[in-house]
Formats: structure tokens, sequence, C-alpha cells
């Protein structure tokens, strides 16, 4: 009698889950290869949802395969539409709806939810996400040619999304508590010309300012800011953040802190399960980057297939998607005292440059055309998460 070997089971099918199938399959064609999603187990790249709508994308045009195809090309199973409610570390397994199912190894890809915001119930079916295929699909059928979009949120999606709005003429309000865009990355000095450059499009702001209440009327929305201001809208899109999807983890007695603590193997507090992608917090460091994923696929690819690797970062810039004021970056580690950087500017963009005591290069931000001076300053810096 052959005993078969219990399977990888992988849940979540965005980016880190799909990443780590495909480089797995490289590595190991037999193994038994389960993958569980709540969704439809569609193929998309999740980047492109803040970039489609000046594209005219529907959410169908931005499906690369569907569940079916890749369950073929990954020689896999794959659970659609499906809630994992349960995890038995102790007895490697999980449940879902009337089934119970075996692991071997077992790896959490589940990703991050959008932080709700305060309003979600006043705001009911107008309030609206970007995170996930679905929220695309509701949100592009939303917009028609002269909707009023309201942006909740200046962070690094927010402010994608404004400038993919207003490039296809939608007319765009953002409002946020903060005193500037992606304050939490930028410098001042950046952030006013990238909001400039957005007004430049039509994009209306409200910084230092909350939305205080909502009112529905004929008109659509009715949106109190809390220094009186009001605003009409037909559709108000919140983009004030993430949150990693921990539930699973909890129901393991995973330990939790910002995300699922993994070491650098991506292993948890518990034998044989994994943390992967936007729902895990690396050996202190929670990158929710499309790089970072990659890596991070990679090397517990070669581990699950019997060669244990830590995973290992390079220099990995991030390039903001607002092509009214090209951004990329490298952010220096994390610090308590502000960061101090040395910006130089021209008529060709601002080179923003940060050293550490010893006078390293530990960080850089450049804009418009200076955003190819990445090549020269990459190779100078040191990278933050490598043994």
């Amino acid at each position: 009698m052959i005993l078969t070997a219990p399977p990888l089971i992988i849940i979540g099918t965005g980016l880190a889950g799909y990443t780590l199938a495909k480089e797995f399959r490289k590595l190991d064609t037999e193994r038994s290869l389960v993958l569980i999603t709540e969704d439809s187990g569609d193929f998309y790249s999740k980047p492109m949802l803040s970039e489609s709508i000046s594209k005219q994308k529907t959410a169908d045009q931005l499906i690369r395969f569907t569940a079916e195809q890749m369950a073929q090309q990954l020689n896999a199973q794959i659970h659609t539409f499906t809630r994992v409610e349960h995890i038995d570390p102790e007895h490697n397994r999980l449940s879902f709806s009337d089934t119970s199912l075996s692991y071997g190894d077992l790896v959490l890809a589940c990703g991050a939810r959008p932080r709700l915001h305060p309003l979600k119930n006043d705001l009911s079916d107008r309030l609206h996400h970007l995170n996930h295929l679905d929220d695309y699909r509701r949100f592009h059928g939303a917009l028609t040619e002269n909707t009023r979009v309201l942006i909740i949120g200046s962070g690094l999606i927010g402010t994608e999304i404004a400038n993919d709005l207003a490039k296809s003429n939608i007319d765009i309000t953002m409002v946020s508590p903060s005193s500037s865009l992606m304050d939490a990355t930028l410098p001042i000095e950046i952030a006013k010309e990238l909001q400039s450059a957005l007004q430049d499009e039509g994009v209306r702001f409200y910084l230092n300012q909350s939305v205080e209440s909502v009112t529905d009327t004929d008109d659509g929305v009715l949106v109190t800011l809390d220094d009186g201001t009001e605003r009409q809208t037909d559709v108000v899109l919140s983009a004030i953040g993430l949150e990693p999807a921990t539930d699973l983890a909890e129901s393991a007695e995973l330990i939790i802190s910002n995300a699922i603590n993994t070491n650098r193997y991506l292993e948890t507090s518990q034998p044989n399960i994994y943390a992967l992608g936007d729902c895990a917090e690396v050996d202190g460091a929670h990158l929710m980057y499309v790089m970072p994923i990659m890596n991070s696929a990679r090397a517990l690819a070669k581990t699950l297939s019997g060669t244990p690797t830590e995973v290992n970062y390079p220099i990995m810039p991030v390039s903001v998607k607002t092509p009214s004021y090209p951004i990329t970056f490298v952010l220096p580690p994390s610090s308590s005292e502000p960061l101090k950087w040395q910006i130089e500017a021209d008529e060709n963009g601002i080179k923003a440059l940060h050293y550490d005591n010893d006078g390293e290069l530990n960080g850089y931000i450049l804009t418009r055309d200076k955003t190819a001076d990445k090549k020269q300053f990459n190779p100078q810096i040191k990278p933050k998460y490598h043994s």
C-alpha cells in the first residue's frame, strides 16, 4: 500500500499565494498542492487596480487566467469561494464547511483588508474600497462620465487612484486629516509638488480635515467636513489604509503583532505553518509591496521543496503610479527621529537623499526625470533586510 503524503496547502490566491505556488512547482512537480480562496481565484495583477480606470479596463479584462486555468498550469486543486473556518495545528488539519483537510505544510497568504471607515454604515452602498478585483468591478460599475468621486485618505493608494481618475476626466475631491500627501513617506517639499501636479489635473484637496457626516440627497451624497465645508458627491472611495488578515492565525494561536510573526524562513510560531505577503511580519519587517512578496515566495518555495532558505531582500525601489508627477523611493530604516533629507531641486525634478550616522547613503526619493538616477544610487545602499 502506497501512502500519499499530506499536501502543501496555501490559503489565498492573491499575488503571494499564486507566486509561491508557481515558484514551488518549478522545484517540485509531484507533491500534492491545494489552494483555497474566498473569491473566484482568478489571477490578476493587484497593482494594476490603481491605474486601470484611465486605461478603460473592465474587471474581466484585468484577469490573466481563470482559477481553472491556474489549476491546470499548477497541477493543483483550487477551492474557490471557500472560507477556511479553523486551523488545528496540533493535528495538522483545517476545516471549512463540512470538510476537513490534513496538511503537511500550510501557508497563510491571506493578504490584508481595507481599514473600515467610521461612517461605513451611513455611506452604505456609496462607499467603495479598491483592494481586490471584486472591489474594482463594483467601483468601475459605479462610474459614469459625470460621476463625482470623493476620496478619503491621502496615502500612496489614495494618491495613485486620484491621479488615475483625474486622467479619466472624473470629478475628484480628496479629503484627509493629514497635512500633506503621503506624509508617512514624502518630505513636504516633494508632497507639495505632487499636490500641485494633481491640482493641475483638476483634483481638489481638503487636507487637515475629516469627514464629519454624510447625508443622502436627491443629488447623491452631501459630505460635511469637520470645519463645516460641504461637498456633494456620488461615490465615496475610502483609502485609509489596510489591516493584515489575521483571523485564521488567531484561531491557530499564532504569535501576532502588527501581522503574523515569522522568522526569515517564513516559519510562524507553530510547526509546519508559514505566512507570506501582506499578512506576514518577517523578522520584524512588515513590507506591503510587490518585491518583498516575490523574494519571500522564492525563498519559501525552496524551503518547502527541501532546501531551507532564509529570505533576503535586495534594494527594492518603489515606484509611485502617479504619471502626472513620477516618484521612486527607497526609504531608510525606521527611526523614532524625524528623517533629515538632503534635498536638491531643479527643472528636472527633486532629489532627496538620506544618510546614516556614518555618512552612508541609506535612502532616496526621486521625482520626475530624476527617477532614472536610481541606477546610480541603488548600488550605494546596503540592503536593510539581508543576512
